[in-house]
């Protein structure tokens, strides 16, 4: 009897133990969820309230606009995601504990579905994208498009790649020369000497 009750008595220690770890690790993880969730959120409101200093721009403001709601309501969802996640686990509320993993599901299922969706539509998908790098071809010598110049640039640089099929591409768009991000040494070349040969799509 007295070996079975100690038995008993350690495998509970045990198992608050156990508990007690599994519930602080659930905290620390959630409390970084919930401070990246701020970071997205601030980041979103700024960009929000610094479009009143672009009227200017047209296009790239629509653009940084809908980037600002955009990362709102994501810094919102994870906000609130990682503070239920940190009240239940130090409250041990089985109320927040239930509707923290119920979003956590949902979110889950719907990274899925979305992965799906965009599996399933890849091809349309690909054009769209396709479609909108051509535009940003369009605009790439507008000095009030920096972000479609930017990104242009970045994906040219990154993916070592230059137009769309091929460098002779940008001859659509009444360049003489492909930007030096088409340039092997990132400065001056010609559609056929040190530029990149490969088409980014």
């Amino acid at each position: 009897y007295y070996i079975t009750n100690n038995l008993r008595v350690t495998m509970n220690s045990l198992q608050v133990c156990c508990g007690e770890f599994i519930r602080i690790i659930l905290f620390v993880l959630n409390f970084i969820f919930w401070a990246a969730g701020g970071v997205i959120l601030g980041v979103g409101i700024y960009v929000k309230v610094q479009l009143d200093q672009l009227k200017t721009l047209e296009v790239s403001h629509d653009t940084l606009n809908t980037s600002a709601l955009f990362l709102i309501s994501l810094g919102c969802i994870v906000f609130v995601v990682g503070l239920l996640g940190c009240c239940g686990s130090l409250t041990q509320n089985r109320c927040m504990l239930l509707l923290y993993f119920s979003l956590v599901t949902i979110i889950f299922i719907g990274e899925i579905a979305l992965a799906i969706a965009v599996y399933y539509n890849k091809d349309g998908v690909t054009e769209s994208i396709k479609g909108q790098f051509k535009d940003c071809m369009g605009k790439y010598t507008n000095q009030t498009e920096e972000i479609c110049r930017d990104t242009i640039d970045s994906l040219q640089s990154v993916l070592k790649c230059c137009g769309i099929d091929k460098p002779t591409d940008w001859k659509n768009y009444t360049m003489e020369t492909p930007p030096s991000s088409c340039c092997i040494d990132g400065k001056n070349c010609t559609f056929t000497d040190n530029c990149f040969k490969d088409g980014c799509y």
